[in-house]
C-alpha cells in the first residue's frame, strides 16, 4: 500500500510538471521567444534523484531568463480599474502634477512566468532543506541553489521596482486602519527603488493629492519573495514609521503627528502603478540616476 501512494504521488507530480511546462511554453509563444523547458521522464525523474534535481534546475534558469525578458505592466483598461472608483489621476507623491498620468497594472503572463520560477525554486529549497543534495550532480552544490535563489530575486526586483517617473498606489485601510481613525478608503504609495528603499505616503483616498486634509510620508526598505508569500507579493519594512506632512491641515484632530514602525506585506496584483506622461522616455528605458536622485 505504501508503494501504491508513492507511485500515486510521483504520477501526480509527472502531471504537474507537464502542466508547468505547457504554461511555459505558451508563456513563451505570447512573447516571441523559444525557451527550453526539461521534461519529465518516468525512469528518471522521481523525486530525490540527480535527474530530478538536474531537471527543476534547468526549468528554474529557463523561467528565469523568461522573466527578464518579459514586460511586467500592461497599461490598464477601463473594465479593469472598477474598484479603483478614485484613483488619482493627477498629483501622487511628486509626479503626474502637471499632466494626466498613465495607469498600468501586472501583465498576467508576467505573473505566471513569476508563479512558475518561484515554485521551481522552493522546489530546490525543499530538495536542500530534506538532505536530496547527496543524489544530485556535483554542479548542484549548496552555493548554486542560494545564487539560483539570488537570480530569482535580482530579477524580481529589478522587474517591480520603479522609476522616477511611476509609483504605485493601493487601497491602504487594512494595513491602517487601527491607527488612524477615518471612514475613508486610505491610499498608500509607494516608489520601490532599485537599491532597495522605499518612499511610503499616506492619504485619504481622492482624486487628487491637493484635495487630501492630511498626508503621512515615510521610508524604509522592500524585499521580495517573502516566505511563504505570494511571488508577487512585496514586504515593506517602514521601522522608523510615518510622520505627518508640515502642509496637513487634519480635520480630525485625532489624527496623530506620527504613526510608528510597521512591516506589513502588499501584494502588488492589488496595487496600480501609475506613470507621469509628462517625462519623455520610457520607463523601461530608465537607469538608476533616481536611486541617486532620493539619498
Amino acid at each position: 500500500a505504501h508503494e501504491g501512494l508513492q507511485e500515486g504521488r510521483w504520477r501526480a507530480r509527472l502531471r504537474l510538471e507537464d502542466q508547468r511546462r505547457d504554461a511555459v511554453r505558451a508563456a513563451a509563444m505570447q512573447e516571441g521567444l523559444e525557451v527550453p523547458v526539461a521534461t519529465s521522464s518516468p525512469s528518471t525523474s522521481r523525486p530525490g534523484t540527480a535527474q530530478r534535481c538536474r531537471d527543476v534546475t534547468h526549468s528554474a534558469r529557463s523561467l528565469l531568463e523568461l522573466l527578464e525578458d518579459t514586460v511586467a505592466y500592461q497599461d490598464l483598461g477601463a473594465a479593469a480599474g472598477q474598484p479603483w472608483s478614485q484613483m488619482p489621476t493627477e498629483g501622487v507623491d511628486g509626479i503626474g502634477a502637471t499632466s494626466p498620468l498613465l495607469l498600468r497594472v501586472l501583465r498576467p503572463e508576467f505573473t505566471e512566468i513569476l508563479r512558475l520560477a518561484s515554485a521551481c525554486s522552493n522546489e530546490i529549497d525543499a530538495m536542500f532543506a530534506k538532505k536530496w543534495e547527496q543524489h544530485a550532480s556535483r554542479d548542484l552544490s549548496r552555493d548554486l541553489q542560494l545564487e539560483d535563489r539570488d537570480c530569482l530575486a535580482e530579477a524580481v526586483a529589478m522587474g517591480l521596482a520603479n522609476s522616477e517617473a511611476s509609483r504605485y498606489c493601493y487601497q491602504a485601510r487594512s494595513h491602517w486602519s487601527d491607527l488612524v481613525s477615518t471612514d475613508q478608503e486610505l491610499l498608500g504609495t509607494l516608489h520601490l527603488s532599485r537599491s532597495g528603499l522605499v518612499r511610503y505616503g499616506l492619504r485619504p483616498q481622492t482624486s487628487s493629492s491637493t484635495s487630501s486634509s492630511w498626508h503621512y510620508l515615510g521610508e524604509g526598505c522592500w524585499q521580495v519573495l517573502p516566505t511563504n508569500g505570494a511571488p508577487t507579493e512585496v514586504v515593506i519594512e517602514l521601522r522608523q514609521g510615518l510622520r505627518l506632512q508640515p502642509s496637513s491641515c487634519p480635520d480630525d484632530p485625532e489624527v496623530p503627528s506620527a504613526l510608528p514602525p510597521r512591516i506589513f506585506s502588499i501584494d502588488l496584483r492589488d496595487a496600480i502603478r501609475v506613470v507621469d506622461r509628462s517625462m519623455d522616455c520610457d520607463e523601461e528605458d530608465l537607469d538608476d540616476s533616481g536611486d541617486e536622485a532620493e539619498g
